[in-house]
């Protein structure tokens, strides 16, 4: 894993990602989380809302990942009725909104784990521990609860463990009653294993493969792509600064996987085409065209004069496999084709339970940009 943070990037190996996650979920098994107890999980994409979601479902918890821009309605009637006794938000943002609806989560909420503490008042009604304390408990325990958490990890019956995904289709761009209208997804990790590993062949995915996270967090696509398929095969996941810097960050990184949402590749070939003007734009369609023919020399002379320098403006010189979420829009396949890079439909999600239209739309609401990253 890799973060950056103003400007430096912070890498975890995935052997300092399980030591800190068997730390995590002994302090949590310490304060009294059982196998079975939900763990809501708010925030931004950081990368220890992740470990969170991995040390939840150690205990054979069930982690209810929600993005940043969650309304704090629907934050409290998911407490309510989920009986949510812990939650880890991202920072004080996320504290601050629960805080304000203390009253209204009592007794189910009991305290909240808070990543970075910057600039964190904690309120007298709503308890609040740091992430970096509670994680250092757990280093610190000299019981044999490590030893017992070891045990239960090679259980058959990890294979059950489930996540409840609460929002999976709100993604970047989806409008305010996308919350109102989308159905809440069950994944089961044996199935969500099961299409990784898939995947990971069919797209020979290995540990020297890289993917961004910048999708919402806990919707499903960033799920699958950010959590499952990185810890199924060993790739690197790497977490922007912020959110005006996705673009430069993404250059930067050169993924080989990318994840994006069905609509973002239409908008970039049509943004593309749209800046080089009428001549320009017809050299790039006559580029394109060429790589639809079965001239070899043809579509390497494209490929090499205008589709490889392309790559590299929108940030895709090193990707070889885009996963679609949702189903790819027309020319969507064949201009990703003409680019070099395979496109791959991203796997659907669990089987989909409770409709949760019933919430009353919130005005205002939408997932934006700001959701994504810090």
């Amino acid at each position: 894993m890799r973060e950056k943070n103003r400007g430096i990037w912070r890498q975890w190996t995935w052997g300092e990602v399980f030591a800190n996650v068997r730390a995590l979920a002994v302090a949590l098994r310490e304060s009294g989380i059982r196998s079975g107890d939900r763990v809501g999980i708010i925030g931004e994409n950081r990368p220890r809302l992740y470990w969170a979601l991995s040390a939840a479902q150690w205990l054979r918890c069930v982690p209810m990942p929600m993005a940043a821009d969650t309304p704090a309605d629907m934050l409290v009637r998911l407490i309510l009725e989920h009986d949510i006794s812990v939650v880890v938000v991202d920072g004080s943002g996320q504290y601050e909104k629960l805080a304000h609806a203390a009253e209204a989560v009592r007794p189910a909420l009991k305290y909240v784990i808070v990543d970075n503490v910057a600039d964190l008042e904690v309120d007298e009604s709503l308890t609040a521990k740091s992430l970096d304390e509670v994680i250092l408990s757990g280093k610190r325990d000299n019981s044999t609860l490590g030893q017992e958490l070891d045990q239960e990890l090679r259980s058959p019956q990890q294979r059950d463990c489930l996540a409840y995904l609460p929002f999976p289709d709100v993604t970047l761009g989806s409008p305010p009653a996308s919350w109102t209208r989308t159905e809440s997804v069950w994944v089961v990790q044996a199935d969500a294993v099961g299409k990784s590993l898939a995947d990971s062949r069919n797209n020979k995915i290995s540990t020297a493969d890289g993917a961004v996270a910048y999708l919402p967090f806990g919707c499903w696509t960033d799920l699958y792509g950010s959590h499952i398929l990185p810890l199924s095969t060993g790739m690197t996941v790497n977490f922007p600064e912020a959110a005006d810097t996705v673009s430069a960050d993404v250059r930067e990184i050169g993924p080989t996987i990318h994840f994006v949402p069905d609509w973002l590749v239409p908008k970039l070939r049509d943004a593309t085409l749209a800046r080089v003007g009428a001549a320009g734009r017809d050299r790039l369609v006559r580029a394109l065209d060429r790589c639809r023919e079965r001239n070899i020399l043809l579509t390497v002379v494209a490929r090499t004069v205008l589709l490889w320098p392309l790559r590299d403006v929108l940030g895709f010189s090193r990707v070889r496999a885009m996963f679609i979420a949702g189903v790819p829009r027309d020319g969507t396949i064949e201009f990703l084709a003409a680019l070099g890079i395979k496109a791959v439909s991203a796997p659907e999600a669990g089987p989909r339970t409770a409709v949760t239209s019933a919430v009353s739309p919130v005005v205002g609401a939408k997932v934006t940009a700001s959701s994504v990253v810090h």
